[in-house]
């Protein structure tokens, strides 16, 4: 958590997902607008109500939304 990898960020060429709880005391909101700048078509899928922890706090939404990413992320294009 001392290391700032943010600068590395731009070389992610992989579909990416960014999950992020609005009540997350770890990381905020301009946080995850940095991350979303910074990785190249990246989406940011934001759980009102949620923290840190989605996938054990919503989980039956997570599950539902990561699915959906992966299928859409690798439909082939057309």
């Amino acid at each position: 958590m001392q290391e700032d990898f943010s600068g590395q960020l731009g070389r992610i060429k992989a579909p990416s997902l960014l999950v992020w709880g609005d009540q997350d005391e770890m990381t905020s909101q301009s946080d995850q607008e940095a991350q979303i700048e910074a990785i190249v078509g990246s989406r940011l899928v934001t759980y009102e109500g949620t923290g840190h922890a989605v996938h054990w706090e919503a989980p039956q939404r997570f599950a539902f939304d990561l699915a959906a990413f992966v299928k859409t992320a690798h439909a082939p294009k057309a």
